[in-house]
């Protein structure tokens, strides 16, 4: 009977102090890594809105050059209705995005009375910061971490 008790003391084994600090350190670490994977996935949304607002521009400026004039407004996607940017003559210059998504909307203006002069803007609203990407007839420029 003595020799088990002998045999139980030496041998080895993780106390709950030391279990629990491995624990602590595995939630410790998981929160981080959910943390960077939704900044990513934000960072993602902002690329996503500047892709769309550049296409959309492509898209108006193939419009433009063959019908003279910049549409005088445009029909976004949302969920469950796709728009496609047409002319009357059923000319097909692609899909537009999807208004709403991914905490983004996106804008179409045609300024001024001039037929081709256009504003386009997407807008990524999450977390108290609003990040803008703008296309115009000329340019394209960005307006990111604006604070709400």
């Amino acid at each position: 009977m003595t020799k088990r008790k002998c045999k139980r003391k030496n041998k080895k084994a993780f106390t709950l102090i030391e279990l629990l600090v491995v624990i602590a350190i595995i939630g410790i670490l998981s929160v981080l890594v959910i943390a960077a994977v939704g900044m990513a996935r934000e960072r993602a949304h902002v690329a996503q809105m500047k892709s769309s607002v550049t296409q959309v521009k492509d898209m108006i400026e193939m419009y433009l050059e063959k019908n003279g004039s910049a549409p005088s407004s445009l029909t976004w996607s949302t969920a469950g209705q796709v728009s496609d940017l047409t002319d009357s003559s059923g000319q097909d210059y692609g899909r537009l995005p999807e208004n709403g998504t991914n905490h983004i909307t996106y804008t179409y203006q045609n300024q001024d009375g001039d037929d081709s002069t256009f504003l386009i803007q997407g807008t990524h609203t999450s977390g108290g910061t609003t990040d803008s990407f703008y296309c115009n007839s000329k340019t394209c420029n960005v307006g990111i971490g604006t604070e709400e």
